[in-house]
This record gives C-alpha cells, sequence and structure tokens, in this order.
C-alpha cells in the first residue's frame, strides 16, 4: 500500500501500516476469503458482514457478492440487520421484505441493538406504520359489503348481514337496529388472522360459514364477495408493508374510477391523473376547497389565450387550408400514376425474366465469388495451415502441430475430391516431417525424462514406428549421446587415473539415465504384457554399454602405476557396479579379472625395475672388475658372518644396510609389497610369488657370476687366485653379501608376500608353486660354488 513520504509505516514488522476504519477481525475475514480458507455453511453472520463492508470499501466485487448471496439466504439474519444493510451499500431488493418481516414481529420483541440499527427515523416510520395498520385492520372489520344482486332473498340478505355482524350462535330473533357491533367470527377474521393482505381475509370470510342462508344464495353472495375483493383499491389489497408504502393516489383513482360517471366520461384515463389525485390528497383543507377557484380561473385563462392564438395565427391556419388542399390534387395524381404503373407491370415482368434468363450464368459466377468471399476466412485459415505446422515445430509447439494435421486429414476425409485440401495436406505432411526429424534429433541431446516421455508419446502419436523401432531408435539416440560426452575426456588420456575416473563417471551417469528413462518409458508405462522384443533390446544395449566399459578398463588400467590410483577406481566401479544391481545388472564378477591383469602388471613392472637396477650394478661391477670393497659395502661397515637376529617380524633385516645395493633392492621389493597390500587378490597369489621368486633368482645368478669374475678372475676358469690378504678380504665380502643375501632377504621377500600380504602359509604356497624350486635350485647352485672355490658354507 502507498506510504506517505517521510512516513516510516509499513517499513517493518514492529511498525505496521495502521487502517483506522477497519478492525483486526474484518481484515481477517477478508484474508481468509481471499486466500480461500474454506468454513462450512452457513457462515458467521459477522464473517459475511466484514466481507461486505471491505469488499464496498475496497471495490472487490467477489467479496460483496459472495456476502450478499451469502447473506441472501441465512437463515439467522435479523430483519434490521438486513434494513440496516440494504440502506448502506443500496441494496434496494432487501428494502421492502425486511420491512415486512419487522411490520410482522411486535415491537417488544425487538432489542436495544436492533434499534440502534435502525435508527430514530426508521422506528418512528415502523412504529407509524403498524400504527397505520392496525386502524385500517379495526376500520375495515367495522365496515359490510354491500352486494349487488338483481334478484336476492330478503331473509338470506337479513342472514348475510347478521352474519357479517353477530356470531350466528346468538340467534335470529335479534333486530337489526338492535345490534350492536361485537367481534364476531368475521372480526376475528379480520382482527387476529395472520392474512397477508386484504384479498386474502376477504376470501377467507367468503368461506366463512353463512347461518340462515339458502343453498342457492350461498354461492352467489360468495361469488359476489370475492368479486368485491378482487376490486378492492390497490391501498387495501396489499399486504401491510404494501399499505404503508404505497401510493394514496392509486386507491383514489380506483374509487374514482368505480362511479358510473367516471366509467362513463373516461376522463380519469389520462395518465396525469394518477399524480394530480396525489397533489390533491397532499393539499391541506384550506387549499383544496380554494381549489376549484382555482381551476376554473386556469380554465378561463386557458381559454382566453387560445382565442387570442386563433386571432393572431389565422394566416397560418389559411395556409394550413390550402396545403391540405393542394395535398388533395396531388393524392389524385398520384393515383392515376399507379393505375399506369399497374398496368406496365406484366411487360416489366417478362422483361425481368428474360433479363434473369440472360444473367443465369453470370449470377451463378457472382454466386460462387460471393461464396469465397463470405468464407475468406475460413479458406485464409486452411491456407494457412501449412505455415502454422511449420512454425510450430520450428517453435516446439509440437501439440498443436499434430492438432493442425489431424485437421487436416478430416478435412481430406470430408473433402476428398478439392484439389486445394490435397496441397495443404502435402504441405502439412512435410511440416508433420519435419517435426518428426527434430524430436529425433532431440533424443540426442541433453534432456531429462519429462521431456524424454513427451518426445516419445508424440512419435507414438504420429504413428511412423512400431513400438520396437521407436525402442530401438531411443537406445540408439541416447547411448550416441552419452558416447559424445565420453569423447569430450579423450583429451585427457595422457593422465589415465583422471581419464578413467572421469570416464566412468560419466558411462555410470549416461547408461543408468538410459536404462531408467527406457523403463519408464517403454516397459513401465505400458498397460498391456510388455513384448519380449523390448527386454531383448534393453538387456543387448546395456550388454553392449558395458562391453565398451570393460573394453575400455581394460586397455586404460595397465597404464595406472599407482596402486591407490587402481583401489580408488575399483571402489568407484564397485559402486556403479552396486547402483546397476538395482536394474539387474551387477557386473562386479567382471571386473576380477582386469584388476588382477592390472595388479600383476604393476607388481611385475616394479619388481623388473628393481631387478634391472640390482643386476646392471652387478654386470658393471663385473664388467670393470670392481672389488666388493667399492661398491657392495658400505663405507666404514665391518663385515660379520654371523647375522642377527630381526628386531621385529615385519621389519626388514637392519644388517643388509651394510650392503647398500642389496639395501635398495629389497627396499624397491618392499615397497612393492606395501603396493600389493592395498590391492591384493588371491587368485594371483602365485603368480606373484612367481614374480618375486625369478627376480630372486635372477638377481642371485648375477651375483654368482659376479663372484666368479672376482674370484678367478676369468669366469671360464675354476681356479682361484691368489693376491695376498686383499683377496681374501674381498672373498669375506662376497661370503658375507651372499650370506645376507640367501638367509636373510630371500625369506623376507617371500614370507613379507605369503604371510604378511596374503596370510598363507609359505609351504603350502611351494607346494604348488613351481617358482619356489627355481629359488632353491639357485641358491644351491650358489652354495655349491661357495664351497668348492671359496671352502666356505652359507
Amino acid at each position: 500500500m502507498p506510504v506517505e513520504q517521510g512516513s516510516s509505516e509499513g517499513v517493518s514488522l514492529d511498525n505496521p501500516i495502521i487502517l483506522p476504519q477497519i478492525t483486526t477481525a474484518e481484515f481477517d475475514e477478508l484474508l481468509s476469503f481471499l486466500y480461500h480458507q474454506w468454513t462450512p455453511p452457513p457462515d458467521r453472520t459477522e464473517r459475511l458482514v466484514a466481507l461486505l463492508r471491505l469488499g464496498n470499501l475496497y471495490q472487490i466485487d467477489d467479496a460483496k457478492e459472495f456476502a450478499i448471496t451469502s447473506l441472501s439466504t441465512h437463515p439467522t439474519v435479523h430483519p434490521s440487520l438486513r434494513l440496516q444493510l440494504s440502506r448502506e451499500y443500496s441494496l434496494d431488493d432487501w428494502l421492502a421484505p425486511a420491512f415486512t418481516r419487522l411490520m410482522v414481529l411486535p415491537l417488544a420483541s425487538l432489542s436495544e441493538e436492533d434499534v440502534n440499527r435502525l435508527g430514530l427515523f426508521a422506528y418512528s416510520v415502523l412504529a407509524k406504520a403498524k400504527e397505520t395498520v392496525e386502524a385500517h385492520r379495526k376500520s375495515v372489520a367495522q365496515s359490510f359489503p354491500i352486494v349487488h344482486l338483481p334478484y336476492r332473498h330478503p331473509n338470506c340478505y337479513k342472514s348475510w348481514k347478521s352474519t357479517w355482524f353477530v356470531n350466528p350462535s346468538l340467534g335470529s330473533t335479534l333486530e337489526l337496529r338492535d345490534i350492536i357491533y361485537r367481534w364476531t367470527e368475521v372480526g376475528q377474521i379480520l382482527l387476529h388472522f395472520p392474512w397477508t393482505s386484504w384479498h386474502d381475509a376477504m376470501s377467507r370470510v367468503a368461506g366463512a360459514e353463512m347461518a340462515g342462508v339458502c343453498e342457492s344464495c350461498k354461492p352467489r353472495y360468495a361469488h359476489e364477495v370475492g368479486e368485491q375483493a378482487k376490486s378492492l383499491p390497490a391501498s387495501l389489497s396489499h399486504s401491510p408493508t404494501g399499505v404503508l408504502m404505497g401510493d394514496d393516489s392509486s386507491t383514489l383513482v380506483d374509487l374514482l374510477r368505480s362511479s358510473e360517471a367516471a366509467r362513463n366520461s373516461g376522463a380519469l384515463d389520462d395518465k396525469q391523473t394518477p399524480s394530480y389525485l396525489s397533489h390533491l390528497a397532499s393539499l391541506p383543507l384550506k387549499e383544496l376547497l380554494a381549489e376549484p377557484t382555482k381551476l376554473s380561473s386556469e380554465a378561463a385563462v386557458l381559454t382566453t389565450s387560445l382565442t387570442q392564438l386563433c386571432l393572431n395565427e389565422y394566416p397560418t391556419f389559411l395556409s394550413l387550408h390550402d396545403t391540405s388542399s393542394v395535398l388533395s390534387t396531388s393524392f389524385d395524381s398520384i393515383s392515376d400514376s399507379l393505375d399506369t404503373l399497374l398496368s406496365s407491370i406484366p411487360a416489366i415482368e417478362n422483361e425481368a425474366r428474360d433479363f434473369a434468363s440472360g444473367t443465369k450464368q453470370i449470377q451463378e459466377e457472382r454466386r460462387k465469388a460471393n461464396v469465397v468471399l463470405e468464407q475468406q476466412e475460413k479458406l485464409i485459415d486452411i491456407l494457412e495451415i501449412p505455415r502454422l505446422v511449420d512454425t510450430c515445430v520450428r517453435n516446439g509447439y509440437y501439440q498443436e502441430a499434430l492438432d493442425l494435421s489431424s485437421h487436416t486429414k478430416l478435412l481430406l476425409r470430408r473433402f476428398p475430391d478439392i484439389p486445394m485440401i490435397h496441397d495443404v495436406a502435402l504441405e502439412t505432411e512435410q511440416g508433420v516431417r519435419l517435426m518428426n526429424i527434430q524430436l529425433l534429433s532431440s533424443l540426442r541431446e541433453p534432456l531429462k525424462l519429462p521431456a524424454l516421455f513427451k518426445a516419445v508419446n508424440f512419435l507414438r502419436r504420429m504413428k511412423v514406428f512400431e513400438e520396437e523401432e521407436l525402442a530401438l531408435i531411443f537406445l540408439t539416440s541416447r547411448y550416441a549421446y552419452v558416447t559424445g560426452l565420453l569423447g569430450s575426456v579423450e583429451g585427457e588420456r595422457h593422465d589415465p587415473t583422471k581419464y578413467l575416473r572421469r570416464y566412468i563417471d560419466i558411462w555410470r551417469e549416461g547408461i543408468f539415465d538410459i536404462a531408467t528413462q527406457f523403463r519408464t518409458i517403454f516397459i513401465e508405462a505400458s498397460d498391456e504384457e510388455v513384448p519380449f522384443t523390448l527386454e531383448r533390446l534393453f538387456s543387448l544395449s546395456m550388454h553392449n554399454a558395458l562391453d565398451s566399459l570393460l573394453k575400455t578398463c581394460e586397455g586404460v588400467l595397465p597404464r595406472i602405476d599407482d596402486p591407490t590410483s587402481l583401489t580408488s577406481i575399483l571402489t568407484q566401479l564397485s559402486y556403479c557396479s552396486s547402483s546397476f544391481s538395482r536394474i539387474g545388472m551387477d557386473f562386479r564378477p567382471l571386473l576380477a579379472p582386469l584388476f588382477e591383469n592390472a595388479v600383476i602388471h604393476i607388481i611385475s613392472t616394479s619388481v623388473q625395475d628393481a631387478t634391472a637396477r640390482l643386476t646392471s650394478q652387478i654386470a658393471e661391477a663385473g664388467k670393470l672388475r670392481k672389488q666388493p670393497s667399492s661398491w657392495l659395502l658400505s663405507e666404514g661397515a665391518q663385515v660379520r658372518r654371523d647375522i642377527p637376529a630381526n628386531s621385529s617380524a615385519h621389519a626388514p633385516p637392519a644388517h643388509v644396510t651394510t650392503y647398500p645395493p642389496l639395501a635398495h633392492y629389497l627396499n624397491a621389493l618392499i615397497t612393492t609389497l606395501n603396493n600389493v597390500r592395498l590391492l591384493a587378490p588371491t587368485s594371483i597369489l602365485e603368480e606373484l610369488l612367481d614374480i618375486f621368486d625369478k627376480s630372486l633368482a635372477e638377481c642371485a645368478q648375477s651375483f654368482v657370476e659376479y663372484s666368479k669374475i672376482i674370484v678367478s678372475g676369468d669366469p671360464s676358469e675354476g681356479r682361484r687366485s691368489t693376491d695376498g690378504k686383499g683377496q681374501e678380504r674381498e672373498e669375506e665380502i662376497l661370503f658375507c653379501a651372499g650370506r645376507v643375501y640367501i638367509r636373510s632377504i630371500v625369506p623376507f621377500v617371500r614370507e613379507g608376500l605369503v604371510v604378511r600380504v596374503y596370510e598363507a602359509s609359505v609351504a603350502e604356497v611351494d607346494a604348488v608353486c613351481g617358482s619356489s624350486k627355481l629359488v632353491r635350485r639357485t641358491l644351491d647352485e650358489w652354495d655349491e660354488w661357495m664351497q668348492s672355490h671359496l671352502n666356505l658354507d652359507l
């Protein structure tokens, strides 16, 4: 609502707008009506009065009409309230019924609130009206209706008169002049019966008991009373309220017309008579006595004026007489001309027939042209149908386009012989084909289920494809859309982890949407039994989509060298499979081979790298004939033949740090084992153990070759070189390093994989694993060589 400039009302809840003319309860009732708060009928009177008041104040027509309609039929609205509302809101239809009801009610029954509603003026009018009606009833009760019958029996008439004034139980012995007016049966009817009009009262009187009246006179008296009741003045025949509010002049006119002189003269038939008589009825007695003199003087003045007019305007009257004579002569001439015209009409009719036959073809063409002109708007509507269809299709109003197409087909069936209809139908069909193309294209767009459902329903209504064909088109289109989304991440193939994660997310969302959309649109929406073809199509499409995912994983997983990323991808795929299990497509069993191969690839690569580093170091030392102390032993370390016990079963042996190349190799293998712990499929234990055993055997074989070079100087010679104490120390280092490798590194690595990662038994695994024999054979060869050349037992 508008607020005065500078006023702070209405800016916050603490300072609302004040409406001084309206109470809170009234405004609440208006809000409950405006916001359709339903209440059981009948509504409270206070609510309806509030709606009427505020509806009238704010010009809310709905509220005002609702209040007026409800109050009109409300059973508990007091007539004083109806009268007050009719006066305040100009409800004229309520005024007479409300006042009539108040006339019936005793004044003592009106409460102080009712009197306040009426006001002093209305209350005084009501009191005067009730007093007038009461006096009128009493006067009527004393009036005897004179019955004018051509033949009446004196005794019957006397009995009829006695019936009117005297109760029949008093007998007929009383003389008429000695009768004292008393309350009789008729008086009771007139004074106490709740009659609604004077006619009603007179009719009931006519039906009263008539003692002493013969059977032949009784219907005559009854008929005469009824006729007199019908001919009574209007002011006496209305209800009490009509007597109060009626026109006294009408009553006076009716009384005057009942006289024989007035009926013969017809002087009272003038429309101004009632108004003049009303004026007479309102004059005081003095002015009424002076009225005849006033009328006589006015009549004399009018007569004098009329005479003067004739004297002053006599030329006009003479001119009027001449004009009338000329007009009469003209009428005679016109009559002769009409006779001539009538005699020539037959010839004119013949000419008209000849003209009509000669212009028949022209009239037919004009008729056709007129028909075309009359139907121009309809023809234009038909010709604009193709353009409207094209516009609707291009703007996405497919429902309207189909309605127009159906209308065109109906026209074609009704008018198959009209070329224009055929042309319109062909052009409309082109628009429908464009619509078909657009709907098929929309299936390849990023639409949600409601839009896709709508598009498929439109395609169904077009009846271009069978249900199976439409289902295949839907699956193909949606899969093409998902394929496009998957192709958008091809630029991230350089990072296989990120690429595969995004690929899985897009595939999961896209394929799951396809599955739910297909089932909702084609399977669940069908009331009939779902054809096997649809189920087969759905199954094949899901298998095809799953094959694409598995092939992608198979190609990308080997490129991931981080076991942590591999674990997160497996978790992501597991969640994806769990979500697809709701539609019967749990593919978790198919993931195991992919990740087993990926784990084997990662472990094999890591172990091969560690093996390659150690064997390359050993090969380089042998090629350059480096002494073990120069590269195998850490600086300042002491060589110990005994191997100290390991402080922890899970920690690597600390004495390996004496030989850095072996320590680096062991650290690489331990890192690989830690990676295996994150994702360790039990089915590949033997393969992993074979990888580690081959690495251990290869490194041991390289160590043996290096030892042969250092000890004999020539790997082809089998004899020991003697270079003094230095040579003995180098051989000692070789011996101790080989002892650490065989007694510490090899058992720790194999137990770390079998026991600590897989929690299995080394003996049981060796029983079924062939790689353990390779390790044992290599170690035995090394031990045999040591005994034969160094006379040492590992």
